[in-house]
């Protein structure tokens, strides 16, 4: 196996796949138990593996890691939520489809090929790249809450909390996202004198996903938009959220590439 695969982690995200796969089919059959200890196993693999990226550039920020510390992310949720009572088998099912999906872009899109940049030797860059990623789980949060409320049908209050779960989601990402624009901004500033770099796909996509979440947070000061109505708004972000994913992905690559 080539040795950057090795050295980026791509063998615990090979294991973190099958330990996923194993705690969809869990949770389909009712195993909750063997789903959270799946669970357990999937994080220890892509939480190391996001650590061995950051070990090899510190100090400089690790490119293109986004996708590694928001999959990370998404599972430590995934298991928070699966250990209350209180949870919903359709929003876990939803939640590790969203998980093995990202765990196969990752495989299959990896993009590794890099010489980390001397201008992200700040701080700066390091929060940019952080909050994001904690911006964008918590947003495919409040999607998946936001596809649940759609599809169980539920009782007027029931139907406020489920809702109310998915705004706090929302509202929680949208604030680490604009601690990352702004961090992002300082960076800009400090590496290429403008506080913008229009031409870097990941300050567009997450301006742009900024500027959706702002939109949808006036939604309630509009009498013509239903609770449904906001709950559409917030799952059709989340195809603008995997967009904003594109800049961490790279062309595919043969995930048995140098194995004799």
């Amino acid at each position: 196996m080539p040795l950057i695969y090795m050295t980026q982690g791509y063998p615990f995200i090979l294991f973190a796949l099958v330990a996923n796969f194993c705690a969809f089919f869990c949770l389909l059959a009712g195993y909750r138990k063997s789903s959270v200890l799946s669970l357990i196993l999937v994080f220890c693999a892509c939480a190391f593996s996001f650590f061995l990226r950051y070990f090899h550039a510190f100090p400089m920020m690790p490119m293109y890691a986004g996708l590694h510390g928001t999959l990370c992310l998404l599972v430590a949720f995934q298991f928070v939520s699966s250990a209350r009572p209180s949870f919903l088998k359709l929003e876990g099912i939803l939640l590790q489809g969203a998980i093995i999906l990202l765990n196969l872009v990752l495989l299959l899109f990896p993009k590794d090929f890099y010489l980390p940049m001397l201008r992200s030797v700040t701080a700066w860059s390091h929060v940019f790249l952080l909050t994001g990623i904690m911006a964008k789980a918590c947003l495919l949060m409040a999607v998946v809450k936001g596809a649940v409320f759609l599809n169980i049908p539920t009782t007027k209050q029931q139907a406020g909390t489920g809702l109310a779960s998915a705004t706090s989601w929302g509202m929680w990402g949208f604030v680490w996202l604009s601690l990352s624009m702004f961090s992002g901004g300082f960076w800009s500033y400090l590496g290429w004198g403008t506080p913008v770099v229009w031409h870097d796909s990941a300050i567009v996509t997450t301006m742009a996903t900024w500027c959706y979440w702002i939109a949808f947070f006036h939604l309630p000061y509009s009498r013509a938009w239903r609770s449904r109505d906001r709950a559409i708004f917030m799952v059709l972000g989340g195809v603008l959220l995997m967009f904003s994913f594109w800049p961490d992905m790279g062309p595919f690559r043969n995930l048995f590439q140098g194995i004799p």
